[in-house]
Parts: structure tokens; C-alpha cells; sequence
């Protein structure tokens, strides 16, 4: 018999019992907590500017014919000359 087994022995099972409804209590009260000061810190960021909204047409996508770096400077010219009149 080695020293670990007489020691599970003396251990009463209801304290076992209560430090498991412990950890559980505390990770949920964690959680909650977390929860509550992620939504407190997303709340106070500021609200999005027009620019960040706006949907332009001109936008870059797979489908802009864009073949060489001049077709793009001319699609981003576009773009943000859309971007200056919309905002």
C-alpha cells in the first residue's frame, strides 16, 4: 500500500464533491464576467465613419479585368474619385 492510496482513502468524497461545484461555479462566473467586459469594450468603440460603410462599385474584385499595374492605378483612380463623391 503506498502513501497516495491510504491518502484518497482519508479524502471525504463530499469535499471532492464541492471543490468540482467550485471550479464549475468560478469558470461560469469567469465566463460571465468576460463576456460582460467584451461587450462593455465593443459598446464604447466609436461608431463607423461614412467611408467605412459605403459601397462602391469600382471596388477590386476577380472579376475587374485587371491584366497589368496600369489597369489597376486606373481601377484605383476610379475608385477613389467614387469614394470622394460619395463621402
Amino acid at each position: 500500500m503506498s502513501i497516495f492510496d491510504s491518502y484518497w482513502v482519508k479524502v471525504p468524497w463530499w469535499s471532492i464533491r464541492k471543490a468540482t461545484y467550485l471550479i464549475w461555479i468560478s469558470f461560469l462566473g469567469v465566463l460571465i464576467i468576460g463576456f460582460v467586459a467584451f461587450t462593455l469594450y465593443m459598446k464604447s468603440l466609436p461608431s463607423l465613419s461614412t467611408w467605412h460603410t459605403t459601397v462602391l462599385k469600382n471596388d477590386f474584385t476577380m472579376n475587374s479585368k485587371v491584366k497589368d499595374f496600369d489597369s489597376y492605378v486606373a481601377l484605383e483612380n476610379r475608385l477613389f474619385q467614387e469614394l470622394n463623391s460619395e463621402v
